[in-house]
């Protein structure tokens, strides 16, 4: 390629483009003057001057523009840079001809003429450009001014990476820093003191207000300098830099103090709200003009979770929760509250969330406005009473051991403990005590165990046949302890028919032997003897080697008894800690299940029960619900079960009864034709002190009769029928009461109940009916008993059917009243009212 030539210009043309130059070019002669060789026009328009007038007045010397106080200092910045040999910067001030004064920018450069020092010049007038830059300092001190005084910190971010692009002073007050010892710990980065469970929320909430483009607002915490965890509280909006990055402007407060107030608040809230909940207390305040009712405290249990109410004291809402008998006054307390200013407190019976009517007291006072001292809001207290009114009282109970040893000892200390027995003759339980310890003392290799027994169903075997049956039974009883079990005749009655064994053994197999001889052979006694007994029931500790501790070894002993009493027949068992577990679980249940009944937390449903066809509903079964911790619902089978073997439940029935006639006679006070409820009951229940006087007057005062309860008891109870159960039932006939067998024909037994007691009839259970029921005289021996019951006038009733084929069997033997799944489930006492009851 060739040569690229410059563009020249003539003097003409580089004159031309001086004159049309934006800023002002000059030419300096150096001196104490710095008088002007050349200027261009626009030098002289800066001044304001004319050529000719800054030759006629200044002699062309700049420096007599200059003010006064610059020109010395702008005498030694050229004199300085003038040595360096460099460019010259200046910027200075000068005076124009009208007065004004300017700021000055120029920049020259020396070059030599006709031997002297000279200096290309350029300036320009900077004036406005020094104006704004003065505006924008003093703007920033202005906010610097703001923002120290605001009582928090002001922060400028870049997001990408958290760095500081601005900050005030009280950022670093926030944590305790000092600006320096910050940026020094943490460099530019506002992110290094945040809390360490904080960090990841906080980069998530940012993190998702830039996606958004939306503010930033939020809680955190921080680490001050002093250790301290504080809470911060930052507001910020976006505001991106020129180059596009995410920015964001922060205000950042410290909120400490409101937070730990908040906690106490917290914390006050959440202690008011247990004890409340402990108490079974509801706070609750009433706004009279929005009618509005806001509520704390214990709210699951009421009849509403809601802690909003609207209209919440008119009749039309208290109706449905407030029984019949209390409605007008309770209305009649809430509309005097709603008109004075005052207090007071009643007891109302109020439905809970289970349905159950409890015995409320009920707390308000009313309060006015500050204006007119008119009634504004009440401020009130709903608590549960403690409701006992369903327990019965217990005659003292004859068993002898429940449990633990303190009972065992106890039951001792009434024993004859110097002398013989003088019934069996056997040791005193003194002397048992002192020798069997003495053997464990001095016990080295040898195999020892302990064995507690009784004679089940004892009592009841004397009720019929007298004391002395009941002696002879017990001396029988004692000679067998002695002769197959006891070491060196190491028998003791306790009391009663309860007696304990210290005995001695080789081998484990062996021992088992021993024991199964000894059952044998009283179930051999027993077969010879004209009356009927019950068995024995017996529990074995195997003593441990080196083993001391005598009443853990009784309790054991009687825990492996407990196990298995109640079980027909003569039975052992060997304690194990799987045992003892087992038996701590069932004590767990019957405590939940006495619990639930003093807390009033059992669940009435209703199974509903038909006559030939679905659609025609006569009445239903009581079913409770005792819902356990860990959220599963007891079986029926189970529940009785645990009354069968605990006093502490005995109660159940009483209070399932009086929470159903409770409801039977809300509906029957509504207007409904009210149909019979049948409450399962057991022969020990029925027979507790003044349990029929008690089922009477429950009835009685909820404005009920006696054809409007059915009670059930289940066949085995009926098997080993003692004189104060026959007695119950008579009372319960004559006073008009409806007793049914239930789970009738599970082993035929209890037919001669149908001749001998007042039996208003029987209940066969859906469980006894197997597919091949239809081939078996089964079915021919049902079918007849059936026939022989409606003979009598008695009823004929089935539970259970869950199934096409079980209904089917039951209406083959002849039976029409029917209950089951397959029919309809057990329903809340609401749903039972609203789908089956009659107005």
């Amino acid at each position: 390629m060739g040569k690229i030539e410059e563009p020249q210009m003539s003097e003409e043309e580089l004159r031309n483009l001086l004159e049309y130059s934006e800023c002002a070019t000059f030419v300096l002669e150096q001196g104490m003057e710095f008088k002007v060789v050349y200027a261009n026009p626009k030098f002289y328009q800066i001044l304001r001057y004319t050529k000719e007038e800054f030759a006629d007045q200044f002699e062309n010397k700049l420096k007599e523009l200059i003010l006064p106080e610059e020109k010395q200092k702008i005498s030694n910045l050229i004199a300085r840079q003038s040595v360096a040999g460099g460019h010259i910067h200046l910027e200075y001030r000068i005076k124009r001809k009208d007065g004004v004064v300017r700021f000055l920018s120029m920049t020259a450069s020396p070059f030599v003429r006709n031997d002297k020092m000279c200096y290309y010049c350029s300036a320009m007038d900077v004036t406005q450009q020094r104006r704004t830059l003065a505006e924008v300092y003093d703007a920033k001190r202005q906010v610097d001014l703001i923002t120290n005084n605001v009582p928090g910190g002001v922060i400028k971010i870049r997001i990408s990476d958290f760095s500081i692009l601005y900050s005030n002073d009280g950022f670093y007050r926030l944590a305790g820093y000092s600006r320096s010892e910050y940026f020094s710990l943490f460099g530019n980065h506002c992110d290094k003191v945040i809390y360490d469970q904080d960090v990841e929320r906080v980069v998530h909430m940012i993190r998702a207000a830039v996606d958004n483009g939306g503010t930033i607002s939020f809680e955190y915490r921080i680490i001050a300098k002093n250790g301290e965890v504080r809470w911060s509280y930052v507001n910020g909006c976006r505001v991106d830099d020129l180059d596009g990055e995410v920015v964001y402007l922060c205000i950042i407060m410290d909120i400490t103090s409101k937070k730990k107030l908040e906690q106490k608040m917290e914390d006050s809230l959440r202690r008011s709200g247990y004890l409340l909940e402990y108490m079974k207390e509801t706070e609750w305040t009433y706004h009279i003009i929005s009618k509005k009712l806001y509520r704390n405290g214990y709210i699951d249990g009421t009849y509403s979770r809601e802690r909003e109410l609207k209209n919440a004291f008119t009749r039309e809402t208290l109706g449905p929760t407030v029984h019949p008998d209390d409605l007008d006054a309770l209305c009649s307390f809430f509309d005097e509250r709603m008109r004075k200013i005052g207090k007071a407190k009643g007891v109302f019976k109020v439905k809970d969330s289970k349905g159950n009517y409890h015995p409320t007291e009920v707390y308000a006072i009313t309060v006015g406005t500050e204006e007119t001292g008119m009634p504004e809001k009440i401020y009130g207290e709903t608590r549960f009473l403690d409701d006992r009114s369903f327990i019965v009282s217990q005659e003292p109970a004859v068993s002898l051991v429940s449990g633990t040893v303190g009972k065992v000892l106890k039951i001792a200390e009434m024993a004859q403990e110097k002398v013989k027995d003088v019934v069996t003759g056997s040791m005193p339980y003194q002397e048992w005590i002192e020798r069997t310890r003495n053997i464990l003392k001095n016990n080295k290799e040898e195999k020892y165990g302990i064995l507690c027994c009784d004679i089940d169903g004892f009592q009841r075997l004397t009720y019929h046949y007298g004391i002395s049956i009941g002696n002879e039974l017990l001396i029988s009883f004692a000679k067998l302890l002695c002769k197959h079990m006891a070491y060196d005749n190491m028998c003791s009655r306790i009391n009663g028919d309860y007696f304990v064994v210290f005995f001695k053994y080789e081998k484990h197999g062996e021992l088992l032997k021993r024991v199964s001889h000894m059952l044998r052979v009283q179930k051999e006694r027993e077969k010879e003897l004209s009356y009927n007994t019950y068995g024995t029931t017996s529990g074995i500790y195997l003593v441990k080697p080196g083993e001391q501790d005598l009443d853990k070894m009784l309790e054991c002993a009687d825990l492996a008894r407990r196990s298995i009493k109640g079980t027909r027949g003569n039975h052992y068992s060997i304690y194990t800690e799987e045992l003892q577990r087992n038996q701590f679980l069932e004590e767990e249940v019957i405590s939940e299940i006495g619990t639930a009944m003093m807390e009033q937390s059992i669940e009435i449903c209703y199974l509903p029960r038909i006559y030939k066809n679905r659609d025609n509903v006569i009445g239903c079964k009581a079913i409770p619900q005792i819902q356990m911790q860990n959220g599963s619902y007891l079986s029926l089978e189970d529940l009785r079960r645990y009354i069968d073997r605990s006093e502490e439940i005995q109660q159940l029935f009483f209070y399932v009864l009086s929470n159903v006639c409770c409801s039977q006679g809300v509906w029957k006070s509504k207007g409904y034709k009210i149909k019979p409820i049948s409450i399962d009951i057991t022969a020990s229940q029925l027979c507790l002190q003044n349990a029929v006087e008690k089922i009477d007057e429950t009835i009685r005062e909820n404005n009920l009769e006696p054809k409007d309860i059915i009670l059930e008891m289940q066949e085995h109870c009926f098997k080993d029928m003692t004189t104060n159960l026959q007695m119950a039932l008579e009372d319960l006939d004559r006073r008009g009461y409806k007793v049914f067998i239930s789970h009738f024909g599970s082993d035929h037994t209890a037919i001669h109940s149908l001749r001998s007691l007042p039996i208003a009839g029987i209940k066969f259970h859906g469980e006894y009916f197997k597919q091949d029921i239809s081939d078996k005289k089964e079915h021919i021996i049902l079918k007849k008993i059936v026939e022989m019951v409606k003979e009598m006038d008695l009823t004929v009733a089935c539970g259970g059917i869950h199934t096409k084929l079980q209904e089917d069997i039951a209406r083959s033997i002849g039976c029409d009243i029917l209950e089951g799944e397959i029919y309809y489930g057990a329903v809340r006492n609401e749903v039972y009212e609203k789908c089956f009851l009659d107005n």
